[in-house]
């Protein structure tokens, strides 16, 4: 009975880990209005990706620098949480996100090459393919904020600029929605909207799709078999 709860675990991982990061991209523009001094969005949103990557049977080196990492970037959020730190520290700030960043982009590329090692495609291995997707949203506003640290007049603003507005833009800039109440004005700021749009749209059409497509033809050939 255990062996198949555990089964169905490592079936559903991608899911599981999907719809945490659903629920963070839904609640993105509130965060910079939370005052929690204890920051459980970033504990939810490191866990799971530990998690998931915690049952990708990677080497023990990479998993345990993936978790100190994880840890670290943590620690330095409960800081600035419980005033160890000043919030507004900018070089401080800039430090964690720039371990996030090393962190995003470690379980990003894990992702990837699991999803590409990947013989049999499921419902599962399509929602890691999202779950990469809605990274790649999270690790663009990262870039977004280390810009913005170097050029305060990096963009343009309608309304009260806020931390929530990085993570705003970018899945603004990721789907090309682009409403315009904010604007790339420095050059490299230009330079990483334009890229992350066409990644977007690249990563749907090819990525993406070929999973679906990969998907669709297993599901024909299991169906022709029986």
């Amino acid at each position: 009975m255990v062996f198949i709860k555990q089964k169905a675990v490592f079936q559903s991982k991608f899911t599981h880990l999907l719809f945490v990061l659903v629920i963070l991209v839904l609640v993105s523009p509130l965060i910079g209005d939370l005052k929690a001094k204890f920051p459980f969005t970033s504990l939810l949103f490191l866990a799971s990706i530990i998690w998931a990557l915690g049952v990708l049977a990677l080497s023990k080196k990479i998993f345990i620098s993936c978790v100190i990492i994880a840890g670290l970037a943590f620690l330095l959020d409960l800081a600035f949480g419980l005033g160890v730190i000043a919030r507004f520290q900018d070089p401080s700030l800039l430090i964690t996100a720039l371990v996030y960043t090393i962190f995003l982009i470690m379980a990003i590329v894990l992702l990837v090459k699991k999803l590409l090692d990947t013989k049999e495609v499921t419902t599962d291995t399509i929602s890691g393919g999202i779950c990469i997707y809605c990274l790649l949203g999270f690790l663009w506003a990262l870039f977004y904020y280390t810009i913005t640290y170097f050029d305060k007049d990096a963009f343009y603003y309608q309304a009260t600029k806020s931390q929530a507005d990085f993570f705003y833009f970018s899945f603004n800039t990721l789907t090309t929605l682009g409403y315009g109440d904010i604007t790339p004005l420095n050059k490299w700021a230009r330079i990483l909207a334009n890229l992350e749009a066409v990644i977007g749209q690249m990563y749907v059409a090819i990525f993406i799709a070929g999973l679906v497509s990969l998907y669709i033809v297993a599901k024909i050939k299991r169906e022709q078999k029986i």
